[in-house]
């Protein structure tokens, strides 16, 4: 319910802001809470793992970019304010979409960007790389961080769930989760480490064999006015969904 509030009151700033630079962050909000809702449903069951997953080609590269875009006040502004530099470089190849689910790709690279900035509290480099390897039926994506690295003993609990080194600001599920779900995509990840050398995240995952689906086109048609009745014990959502609809002419 929180989400969705969140998702409509997005839409509607979308429609009637006329900077072009505000509509794009709204819409990294709008992208955002959906992949929130979609996180909630896989926490809700996370002993129940989904059925019948749905997996399409995916535009890497444009996972990579959002990512970045969605992370940018921790790499950015947070860092800025904290008197560190963190310097972000893309080396982004010709690579082919991979398949998956665009919003738990969005989410492992949100779990791995976060945790190299983390993991340089002193500030670095961040720096992201994709790339199709020659006779290889897999596209590989690689995080690199020039922060504190690990010792063997961290390294060998990384993926474990509720494992963390971050204290109370940390929940140990954002590797384990992202472990997960390239399971469920049938990827691999690896990690190559050393305190005081940085640490190196390689992702691998599928490369799809169509293309990417194009962009469906906003309906001009203006339905008819409908009297609607809207019914939910949460506020919020309520008197959204009725802003939202009567700004239809409903």
């Amino acid at each position: 319910n929180v989400l969705a509030t969140i998702m409509v009151r997005a839409e509607l700033l979308r429609q009637v802001l006329p900077d072009p630079k505000l509509i794009s962050h709204v819409e990294v909000i709008e992208r955002v809470a959906h992949d929130g809702a979609r996180t909630v449903r896989r926490l809700q069951e996370f002993t129940r793992p989904a059925k019948g997953v749905d997996h399409r080609p995916v535009d890497l590269n444009g996972a990579v970019r959002e990512s970045l875009e969605i992370t940018k006040s921790r790499w950015k502004d947070d860092a800025q304010l904290s008197g560190i530099s963190i310097e972000v470089q893309t080396e982004l190849g010709d690579i082919p979409p991979v398949l998956g689910d665009a919003s738990e790709i969005r989410e492992i690279l949100t779990n791995l960007i976060v945790n190299a900035v983390d993991a340089m509290p002193q500030g670095g480099l961040l720096r992201l790389t994709t790339c199709k390897p020659p006779e290889n039926s897999r596209v590989e994506l690689s995080v690199a961080d020039t922060g504190i690295g690990m010792t063997d003993e961290v390294r060998a609990q990384i993926f474990d769930p509720f494992f963390t080194t971050k204290g109370p600001g940390g929940s140990g599920l954002g590797l384990s989760v992202s472990y997960g779900i390239l399971k469920r995509h049938h990827g691999t990840i690896s990690v190559q480490t050393a305190p005081g050398a940085g640490t190196t995240f390689t992702v691998t995952l599928p490369a799809a064999e169509g293309t990417l689906d194009p962009e469906p086109e906003a309906s001009t048609t203006m339905p008819e006015p409908l009297r609607i009745l809207v019914i939910d014990d949460e506020e919020g959502l309520r008197v959204s969904l009725y802003t939202a609809l009567h700004r239809e002419g409903h």
